[in-house]
């Protein structure tokens, strides 16, 4: 497991290392060796597969009161600065080197 950084809005996280790209990989916890033995497209269809299956389940899911603060924050500073934040669209574009 990584260690705790305390990122400059407060919220606080596992250690981030670089990826192939240069973006940073959202956590150090290594894959199990059965899913880093698939493909990367098995891979991506495991993720979207257990992303839709947290969907399904959201009613269990809720955010730690930390978490409402951080965005009830972000929120509040975009609406500040609106012209400060990116669309989706330019954010993927960068992600995907368009």
């Amino acid at each position: 497991m990584g260690c705790s950084n305390l990122h400059n809005d407060g919220v606080e996280s596992t250690e981030v290392k670089p990826s192939v790209r240069g973006y940073a990989a959202m956590t150090t916890t290594p894959l199990p060796n059965d899913i880093r033995s698939l493909s990367v497209a098995d891979r991506v269809r495991l993720a979207e597969q257990i992303w839709d299956s947290v969907i399904e389940d959201e009613a269990e899911f809720s955010l730690s009161e930390a978490q409402e603060d951080v965005l009830r924050h972000r929120i509040a500073t975009h609406r500040a600065n609106p012209e400060r934040g990116r669309s989706w669209e330019q954010v993927k574009a960068d992600l995907l080197g368009d």
